[in-house]
C-alpha cells in the first residue's frame, strides 16, 4: 500500500511538471489583466472574441498570488492537475468494476488519466474558461457518487464529513466554472448517478435525493446567476464587432442579460472546432460500438455520452447558421446566464474528448496499449487544431499595448476582434490607434482636383469611369457582371506623385454592391512593384471609434480604407478579391489627398 502511494505521488508529480512545461510553451488564448483570488475581471478570447467577466477558484487564486499577474500559464497547470487527479479516481473505479482490466495494477489508470488530460488540451488548447469548467467534473462526480452510496446505505446522517467534503467540492467547482457552473454540475450528476452507479445500489428517498440535488446544483445556480456583466463600451447600434452571421437580428439568451451587440465570432468558432468535432464524433461512435460488444456497461455509458456530445458539437459547427442556431449546444447557451457571450463548443468538445478516453478503457488490455492509441489521438487533434499553436497576427502587439494603462481598456474589450482584423489588413494598427481615430473622423476629397485618370481591367465597364467623379451618388461605375468574380481591378493614375493615407470607394445608393474583399496597392505605376497598403479578404466595414476610443466596424457599405501611414504614390491599384451574387459598384471615389 505504501509503495503504491509513493509511486502514485511520483507519477502525479511528473505529470504536473509536464503540465507546467506544456502551459509555458502554449500560446495564450485569452487576454486579461492581473487578478487575485476570486475577484471578477474581464476576459476576452483572442480567437473568437468571447468577452465576459471571470474569476479564479480559491485554489488557483492562492497559487496565482505567487505571480505578479494572472495568466493562463500559471492557471492552466492547476486545472490540468485537478482534472488528471479526478480522472485517475474514476479510472480506478472503472478498472475495479471490469473483469478484463487489472484489479491490482494502477498504472493503467494513471496513464489513462494523463492521456485524457493531454487529449482535452489538444482539443481545446489553452482555453482556460472551458478547462476550468471541465477540471472539477471528475472530482465532483466521485464526491456525489460517494454521497449517493452512503445515503442509499442508510448512513447519510452519520456521514457528516462526506456531506461537508461534497459541499466544499461543489462550491469550488461552481466558482471555477462561473457561468458554466450549471453544466459542470449537470455532467457530474450524470456521471455519478448513471455511469458510476452500482447494480446493487438502493433507490434514494425523496428527502435524500432533494438534499443531494441541493448540494450539487445550489452552488452552481448561484455562481452562474451572480456573474456580473463586463464593462461594455457605448457602441452605436448601427455598428458591429464581428462578421455578420447572415441572419436577421441578434440571438438573445432566454435567461439573464446580454450585450446589445453580438460579440462572439460564430464563423471563427466553426472554423476552429469543425475538424476536431468530426474526428471525435467518428472515434466516439466507433468506440461505443466496440465497447458495446465487450459488455462493459460503465465504459459503454462513457463512450455513448461522448458520441452524443460530439454529435451535438458537429451539428453546431457543420450545419448552416440558420440550423446551427437551433442545435442542442446553441439552444443550451440561451438557457444559462451569459451563455451567448461564452462559446459552449469548446466546453462540449473538451467534454466529448474526455468521455471518449474513459470510454475506451474497456478496449485496452494493458498499460502498453495506451501509448500508441494516445499518440494517434493527441497527434490527430494537435494537427487539426494547429490554430491554437498559431496566435492571431498582431496579438503580441496588442498584448504590449494592454500593459499601458491608457490603452488597456481598449484592448480588453470586444474591440479586440476589430483591432486584430484591421491589423491583418493594415499591419501596425494597434500601435497607431490614436492617429487612426483622428483620420477616421476626417472627410475624404474627390480626386478630380488631382487630375488623376482611372482605368479598369477588361471585365470592368470602362465607359462609365467618369461617373466616379461627377459628385452624384445616384450614378455609378460597376463591374457590370451582375456578380463579383474576385478578379476585378481599378487603377488610379495621378498626374504627379501624391501623398495619400486612405481611399474611399463609396457605393452611393447601391448599398449591397460593396466589395466583399478588397486589396489596395500603390507606389510605382508598375503593378508588380507596387507596395501592398491594405488587404481585407473579408470586408466588414470602415473603422470608427466610440467617444472613449474603442474601435468598431461601421456598415459594410461604408468603404473607407485607411493606411497605416502616409504614402507618396504615382498609382493606386484597387482589387476586388472575393465572390458574391452582386455587382461591385462605386458611385464616388475619394482619397485623403487635398
Amino acid at each position: 500500500m505504501t509503495t503504491r502511494l509513493i509511486s502514485s505521488l511520483c507519477i502525479f508529480a511528473i505529470a504536473v511538471a509536464c503540465f507546467c512545461i506544456l502551459a509555458a510553451r502554449m500560446p495564450l488564448s485569452e487576454l486579461s489583466v492581473g487578478s487575485e483570488a476570486t475577484t471578477w475581471f474581464p476576459l476576452v478570447n483572442i480567437h473568437y472574441n468571447a468577452y465576459h467577466m471571470w474569476r479564479l477558484d480559491h485554489l488557483s487564486g492562492l497559487i496565482s498570488r505567487a505571480f505578479t499577474t494572472w495568466s493562463a500559464h500559471t492557471y492552466i497547470p492547476v486545472s490540468m492537475a485537478i482534472l488528471c487527479l479526478g480522472t485517475y479516481r474514476i479510472a480506478r473505479i472503472m478498472s475495479l468494476s471490469h473483469s478484463t482490466l487489472s484489479k491490482h495494477h494502477f498504472l493503467l489508470s494513471w496513464l489513462m488519466s494523463i492521456v485524457a488530460t493531454f487529449a482535452v488540451i489538444a482539443a481545446i488548447g489553452s482555453d482556460s474558461v472551458s478547462l476550468s469548467a471541465l477540471s472539477w467534473i471528475p472530482i465532483l462526480a466521485v464526491a456525489i457518487s460517494t454521497l449517493v452510496s452512503v445515503s442509499s446505505a442508510g448512513l447519510a446522517f452519520a456521514a457528516g464529513p462526506v456531506w461537508l467534503v461534497t459541499l466544499f467540492i461543489s462550491i469550488e467547482a461552481s466558482i471555477s466554472a462561473n457561468q458554466l457552473a450549471p453544466l459542470t454540475a449537470l455532467v457530474s450528476w450524470f456521471i455519478a448517478t448513471i455511469a458510476l452507479r452500482s447494480d446493487d445500489q438502493k433507490p434514494l428517498s425523496a428527502l435524500m435525493l432533494a438534499l443531494i440535488v441541493a448540494v450539487t446544483f445550489g452552488p452552481a445556480v448561484y455562481a452562474s446567476s451572480v456573474a456580473p456583466s463586463a464593462p461594455f463600451p457605448n457602441y452605436p447600434l448601427t455598428g458591429h464587432l464581428v462578421p455578420d452571421d447572415g441572419l436577421e437580428g441578434i440571438v438573445r439568451p432566454l435567461v439573464g442579460f446580454d450585450y446589445p451587440l453580438q460579440v462572439v465570432d460564430r464563423g471563427a468558432v466553426k472554423g476552429l472546432f469543425s475538424g476536431p468535432s468530426i474526428l471525435i464524433t467518428m472515434l466516439a461512435c466507433l468506440v461505443a460500438l466496440l465497447v458495446r460488444r465487450r459488455g462493459a456497461r460503465t465504459s459503454w455509458l462513457f463512450a455513448a455520452a461522448a458520441c452524443a456530445v460530439a454529435i451535438c458539437t458537429l451539428l453546431d459547427t457543420m450545419l448552416p447558421e440558420a440550423f446551427a442556431l437551433i442545435s442542442p449546444v446553441s439552444s443550451i447557451s440561451r438557457l444559462i446566464p451569459w451563455g451567448t457571450s461564452i462559446s459552449l463548443i469548446a466546453f462540449a468538445l473538451g467534454l466529448a474528448t474526455w468521455l471518449l478516453c474513459l470510454g475506451s478503457m474497456a478496449l485496452l488490455r494493458s498499460s502498453l496499449s495506451v501509448i500508441p492509441c494516445s499518440l494517434v489521438l493527441i497527434g490527430a487533434l494537435v494537427t487539426l487544431q494547429a490554430t491554437w499553436l498559431k496566435p492571431p497576427l498582431g496579438i503580441q502587439e496588442v498584448a504590449l499595448i494592454s500593459k499601458d494603462e491608457s490603452l488597456r481598456q481598449i484592448a480588453l474589450s470586444p474591440s479586440l476582434h476589430v483591432i486584430l482584423s484591421f491589423y491583418r489588413g493594415t499591419p501596425g494598427l494597434p500601435l497607431t490607434l490614436e492617429s487612426f481615430r483622428s483620420l477616421a473622423a476626417q472627410s475624404m476629397h474627390s480626386i478630380e482636383h488631382t487630375a488623376a485618370t482611372l482605368e479598369t481591367n477588361p471585365i470592368g465597364n470602362g465607359r462609365t469611369l467618369e461617373r466616379l467623379i461627377d459628385g452624384n451618388s445616384r450614378t455609378r461605375w460597376t463591374s457590370n457582371l451582375n456578380r463579383q468574380e474576385g478578379i476585378e481591378r481599378l487603377v488610379l493614375r495621378f498626374a504627379t506623385p501624391t501623398r495619400v493615407r486612405g481611399i474611399e470607394l463609396d457605393p452611393g445608393n447601391y448599398s449591397t454592391d460593396f466589395p466583399r474583399g478588397v486589396v489596395v496597392t500603390g507606389g510605382s505605376c508598375e503593378e508588380y512593384a507596387a507596395q501592398r497598403l491594405a488587404d481585407f479578404p473579408s470586408w466588414q466595414g470602415s473603422l470608427d471609434f466610440t467617444p472613449s476610443g474603442h474601435p468598431f466596424f461601421r456598415g459594410q457599405s461604408d468603404v473607407k480604407i485607411l493606411f497605416t501611414q502616409e504614402h507618396t504614390v504615382e498609382c493606386l491599384f484597387v482589387y476586388q478579391t472575393a465572390t458574391a451574387p452582386f455587382n461591385w459598384t462605386i458611385a464616388e471615389i475619394r482619397t485623403t489627398a487635398e
